[in-house]
C-alpha cells in the first residue's frame, strides 16, 4: 500500500466521522445525493444539501490527486450549515398554512335524487292571567300553556319545479262543544203536550287533528300551484307567520273572520312590487270531506309601491248552493308601513253570512303601532273591534292592547309581554282582562 493510498483512506475517515455523528442525532431526512466525484466515488450526502438558501458554493480547486482534492473540502466543512442552524432559517411566507375558515351552514339538506329538505320549528310557552267581571266580583285565574309546538318540513323534489311542505302542531288543543239533547225515557214523563226535558252534553270536536298544513307545489317563474291544506289567502295577519306577530296572539278581528285553514287549491306568486293569490276551497275545515257542492272562492292582491309599504285587498265568496246557511262573503283591506324602526299596520273586514234572503252583516278591524329601538326593544299598541251584527245596536266588542317585545335574536328568540282589555257596548261595566308572558324560539 502506497503512502498516497494510506493518506487518502485517512482523509476519507476524517471526512466521514462528522457525517456518521450527525446521522446518529435526530435530524430531518434528506434526499440522497447521486452526484459523483471526479474519480467516480459518491460525495457525502449532507455537505451541499444543508447549505442555507441563497448561499454560493465555492468553485472546486483542481488537484493532481485525491489527497490534494480532499483538503479544501475538509477545510470548508466547518463553514457549512448544520441541521440545527438550518432550522433557524426564516420560513418563506408562501409556505405558511392558509387561514382556517368555518364552512358556511347550508340552508337546506339534500334528499332524494335532486331534492332539498328544510326543517323548521316554532315553540311558544305562555304564562296566562285572566280576570273577568262577574256579578259577585272579578273571577281571576292563572296558569301555563304550550301555545304552539309547530314542526314543519318543506323543500323541493325537483329544484324550482316541484315542492312540498308538511306542518304539525302536537300542542294543539282540541275544542269540545256543547249541545242540548232531549232526555229519553223521562220519568215521570212530561205533562200532556209538554216538551221533554233538555240536558247539556259535550260533543266531539270537529278539529280532531294536529295536522296543520300539507301542500304539494308546482313551481314556475310566473305562478305557483298549491294543492292540499293551508290558510286561504285572506287577511294580512292570517297569512303571516305566527312567529313574527307583534303580539303573542292575532287580533280579535283576524281570529273572527280569517284565522282558519281549509282544503283546496290555489295559484299565487310574489314579486318585488306585486303579489297575487287566488284559490278554491271546500269550506269544511281541517281535513274534513265536503258535504255539499258549495265551494269558496278566495283571492288577494298586494302592491308594494315603495320600500317598507304594502297595500292589500282580498275577497271571499261562496259559489253554488247559496241557500246554505253556512254561506259567507267577506271583503278585507289592509295596509302595513315599516320604516326606520317604526311599524304601522291595520286591517278591516266586512262579512255577510247566512242563506240568501236572510243574511247578517258583521264587521271588525284593528290598528297597530310599534317601534323598535336598539334592535332589541319593541313597544307595541293595538286597538280593535268586532261587531257580529252591524245592523243591531250595542253589539260591538272593543279591544285595547299594550305589549312589549324583547328580541334576543330577532324572531328566533324573543320574550313578549302583553295586556288586553275586552269590553262590550251592551254591558260597559263588565270588562275582561288578559295578561300574557310568552317565550318563543323559532328557526
Amino acid at each position: 500500500m502506497t503512502i498516497t493510498t494510506r493518506a487518502s483512506l485517512f482523509t476519507a475517515a476524517v471526512l466521514l466521522a462528522p457525517t456518521l455523528a450527525r446521522a446518529q442525532a435526530p435530524a430531518p431526512e434528506a434526499e440522497p445525493r447521486t452526484d459523483a466525484s471526479p474519480d467516480g466515488a459518491a460525495a457525502p450526502a449532507d455537505v451541499t444539501e444543508a447549505a442555507p438558501t441563497g448561499a454560493t458554493a465555492a468553485p472546486p480547486a483542481a488537484a493532481p490527486d485525491r489527497a490534494s482534492a480532499a483538503a479544501p473540502t475538509a477545510a470548508a466543512t466547518p463553514a457549512l450549515a448544520t441541521p440545527a442552524t438550518a432550522s433557524m432559517s426564516p420560513v418563506p411566507a408562501t409556505d405558511a398554512p392558509p387561514p382556517v375558515t368555518e364552512p358556511a351552514r347550508p340552508d337546506a339538506l339534500a334528499v332524494g335524487k335532486q331534492g332539498l329538505f328544510q326543517p323548521s320549528l316554532l315553540l311558544q310557552f305562555w304564562g296566562l292571567v285572566t280576570s273577568e267581571g262577574v256579578p259577585d266580583g272579578p273571577d281571576t285565574t292563572f296558569g301555563y300553556r304550550i301555545r304552539r309546538a309547530e314542526i314543519q318540513v318543506e323543500g323541493e323534489i325537483i329544484p324550482e319545479r316541484i315542492g312540498y311542505a308538511v306542518k304539525i302542531d302536537p300542542a294543539k288543543t282540541l275544542k269540545f262543544g256543547e249541545a242540548s239533547v232531549p232526555v229519553q225515557n223521562q220519568s215521570p214523563p212530561p205533562a200532556e203536550g209538554g216538551e221533554p226535558e233538555q240536558v247539556e252534553v259535550s260533543t266531539p270536536p270537529k278539529d280532531t287533528t294536529i295536522l296543520q298544513d300539507v301542500s304539494i307545489r308546482f313551481l314556475s317563474d310566473w305562478a305557483e300551484l298549491w294543492l292540499g291544506q293551508f290558510r286561504p289567502p285572506i287577511g294580512l295577519e292570517s297569512t303571516s307567520s305566527s312567529s313574527k306577530l307583534p303580539f303573542p296572539e292575532r287580533a280579535l278581528a283576524t281570529r273572527t273572520f280569517a284565522d282558519r285553514r281549509d282544503l283546496g287549491v290555489k295559484v299565487e306568486k310574489q314579486y318585488e312590487r306585486f303579489g297575487y293569490s287566488v284559490g278554491l276551497f271546500s269550506g269544511s275545515g281541517l281535513n274534513v270531506p265536503d258535504a255539499n257542492l258549495q265551494k269558496d272562492l278566495v283571492g288577494r292582491v298586494a302592491v308594494y309601491p315603495i320600500e317598507g309599504l304594502g297595500l292589500g285587498l282580498a275577497g271571499y265568496a261562496g259559489l253554488g248552493q247559496r241557500d246554505d246557511p253556512g254561506t259567507k262573503d267577506i271583503i278585507e283591506v289592509d295596509a302595513r308601513l315599516e320604516v326606520a324602526g317604526a311599524l304601522v299596520q291595520g286591517e278591516y273586514f266586512s262579512r255577510w253570512a247566512g242563506a240568501a234572503g236572510d243574511r247578517t252583516r258583521s264587521e271588525g278591524g284593528y290598528a297597530l303601532v310599534g317601534y323598535t329601538f336598539a334592535e332589541r326593544y319593541q313597544p307595541v299598541g293595538r286597538l280593535g273591534f268586532v261587531d257580529l251584527d252591524a245592523d243591531a245596536p250595542e253589539t260591538i266588542t272593543r279591544v285595547y292592547e299594550l305589549g312589549f317585545n324583547y328580541l334576543l335574536l330577532a324572531h328566533e328568540a324573543k320574550l313578549q309581554l302583553a295586556w288586553a282589555m275586552f269590553g262590550t257596548d251592551e254591558d260597559p261595566d263588565v270588562r275582561r282582562h288578559e295578561g300574557i308572558l310568552a317565550a318563543q324560539v323559532a328557526f
